[in-house]
């Protein structure tokens, strides 16, 4: 059976949208088809069709070279970023800031107005309430995005688990830097939702006691000093009954 003529589309990327180049020796024929087309891909706005782009890439400004600890909990009343500390209880300014970058055929430029709930923080054992682990905002104009406020997250992570386990997040896939390594950022969270079911109540008060009792656990240790004692009880007092909003 003769499939009749072919048509051709050529899709041009670049900083003002997308470019859509069509030769179709059956225009007529073809004409239901490239609506089609048309309605699925030239109508999507740029800003919304970044996950279509090529070669994307972030670059991560953390100047620690030792690990940091966040406590987080369901409600967002945990530590800011800046009031993270490293063992012991030694504060440290923890705040993310992160570049992301988009190569456009030979020139990379900044990564402009990608929408800040596409970019989100993500580790084994954490559960995010619904948008609680994303960016404050869109990428700026030099395509940085901040993160600083306190996290809505429960569970903890294991802190001798995966390296590079606490990771940057764009649109569902690992971000990246430009040499293909994993932006990851080193940071342990743990919460008083230890049980991660986002709200902190007597079922977290029973792991808590367990551990409290028994042998050392980083989950409920929320003062990294490596003792579960009084500072560790008080912050979980004061979150009690703590849950997504």
């Amino acid at each position: 059976m003769d499939p009749g003529p072919s048509f051709f589309v050529q899709l041009e990327l670049s900083r003002s949208g997308i470019l859509i180049k069509l030769q179709d020796p059956w225009r007529e024929k073809m004409k239901f088809k490239l609506n089609v087309l048309l309605i699925t891909i030239c109508l999507l706005p740029w800003g919304q069709a970044y996950s279509t782009a090529p070669d994307l890439w972030g670059v991560l400004e953390w100047p620690h070279t030792e690990t940091v600890q966040l406590m987080v909990t369901p409600g967002g009343n945990g530590p800011t970023f800046d009031e993270a500390s490293y063992f012991g209880g030694i504060s440290a300014d923890a705040t993310l800031r992160i570049q992301i970058w988009i190569q456009d055929g030979s020139s990379p430029f900044p990564l402009v107005g990608f929408p800040g709930e596409d970019i989100w923080l993500e580790a084994p054992g954490l559960v995010p309430c619904i948008g609680g682990s994303s960016a404050e905002g869109d990428t700026d104009t030099q395509g940085w995005v901040t993160f600083i406020n306190p996290l809505r997250m429960g569970g903890w992570m294991d802190p001798e688990g995966e390296p590079q386990s606490f990771r940057v997040m764009l649109s569902g896939d690992w971000l990246r830097d430009e040499t293909g390594g994993l932006l990851a950022p080193g940071m342990v969270l743990n919460s008083p939702d230890i049980n991660g079911d986002l709200v902190i109540d007597l079922g977290d008060l029973g792991l808590f006691a367990t551990d409290f009792f028994g042998a050392y656990n980083f989950r409920s240790d929320f003062f990294w000093d490596g003792v579960l004692n009084l500072a560790d009880v008080g912050r979980l007092a004061a979150s009690f009954g703590d849950q997504c909003p």
